[in-house]
């Protein structure tokens, strides 16, 4: 994706890389979008990417708190839940307010 110009979120060589976020301008508001997931993605590949976690993104306080510091908004793409299911669980709604209070707009 790097190679056509195409930022892959979430996934990085190292979770350094995979926390980092995208962020994009427009129309002079700034947006910054960060990507986890609360599933489990193993590759068994030697030196494979890494998939950033929900636990990792809560634990990056220091660079969420940076990245708000200059962005206008924070958004979460999170991978998370049940699939084909109407509302999210329980677990899952506590791990969205977790987000939210660590500064995320949503």
């Amino acid at each position: 994706l790097n190679e056509v110009g195409i930022k892959a979120l979430g996934v990085g060589a190292t979770i350094h890389e995979a926390i980092e976020p995208y962020c994009l301008r427009k129309e002079g508001v700034s947006v910054a979008l960060f990507s986890a997931t609360t599933m489990k993605n193993v590759t068994g590949n030697k030196g494979a990417w890494r998939v950033a976690s929900v636990d990792e993104l809560l634990a990056a306080d220091e660079v969420v708190q940076k990245t708000k510091s200059e962005a206008d908004i924070l958004l979460a793409l999170v991978h998370m839940g049940y699939e084909k299911v109407m509302y999210p669980s329980p677990e899952a709604r506590e791990t969205a307010k977790r987000i939210i209070e660590l500064g995320f707009d949503g």
